[in-house]
């Protein structure tokens, strides 16, 4: 007949200490792993926050590239007010030619007046404000804006103050007429090149953003998918010593030895 011994043995203490050595350096490993894990996302964040950071920098009011549309577009109003002005003090001559009032002739010189110091200052600020590449066509509208009204206060208002309008009518068709039209071409042509530059700005704009949207997206679904993987990984290194410790935990609190003596 055989007779069955159950024997619980306890652990030493030597078993013990070995235990909680195990546990202690398991603690530090998941803490640092965890550490690692953490940082590797914060620093994912941390990439895309700076991209779009910078893309927002680029595009944002008061960047360089706002600041340049900005400036083409007030440069552009400014000229077309100067157009008007243009177009207006010549038909204030035309107005002060044909009108035989003294009293409504000097009227309409002082608007011709006010309107020659308000153009006159104009060129001057619109000036500074074009690239320098291109300003020539502006620059020769200025210089035949000044023979223009070289001639208008040398050849054409005395004439008209002398009451001769018909000679005054002749001169302002004929050399002025030609002087005003080389003013308006330059106007126009300097108004088609910048036209031109702020398009072209404003697209290259579009096209940046576009290319940086893309970017960041790409950037943002790549580092997702590392973050993923390495995660994973991470979390395959905790897990795995996790279980060892359990089981060496399971075996080393206590064991069961089953004798089986036959007698």
């Amino acid at each position: 007949m055989g007779i069955l011994n159950i024997v619980k043995i306890t652990p030493s203490g030597n078993s013990i200490n070995k235990i909680k050595l195990s546990l202690l350096s398991l603690k530090i490993s998941l803490r640092t792993k965890m550490l690692i894990l953490t940082s590797i996302v914060f620093a994912g964040f941390g990439i895309i926050f700076i991209l779009g950071a910078h893309l927002v920098d680029d595009v944002k009011i008061g960047s360089d590239r706002y600041s340049k549309i900005r400036n083409y577009h007030q440069t552009l109003e400014k000229i077309a007010s100067l157009k008007s002005d243009f177009n207006q003090i010549r038909v204030e001559y035309l107005t002060v030619v044909e009108e035989s009032n003294p009293e409504i002739q000097k009227q309409g010189l002082s608007v011709i007046y006010s309107l020659n110091n308000r153009i006159d200052k104009s060129f001057g600020e619109i000036l500074l404000t074009i690239p320098k590449e291109h300003q020539k066509p502006f620059v020769d509208a200025r210089d035949e804006w000044q023979v223009f009204t070289d001639n208008m206060s040398g050849k054409i208002i005395p004439v008209i103050l002398e009451g001769n309008r018909e000679l005054a009518l002749e001169r302002l068709q004929s050399i002025q007429r030609y002087r005003y039209e080389r003013v308006a071409s330059g106007l126009r042509e300097v108004t088609e090149t910048l036209n031109g530059l702020t398009r072209g700005l404003e697209q290259s704009t579009d096209i940046y953003i576009g290319k940086r949207i893309t970017t960041i997206i790409l950037l943002s679904s790549l580092i997702a998918v590392v973050i993923l993987v390495i995660s994973f990984a991470i979390t395959t290194l905790i897990v795995r010593p996790l279980h060892r410790a359990v089981k060496f935990t399971q075996v080393s609190s206590a064991m069961v030895i089953f004798q089986f003596v036959r007698c």
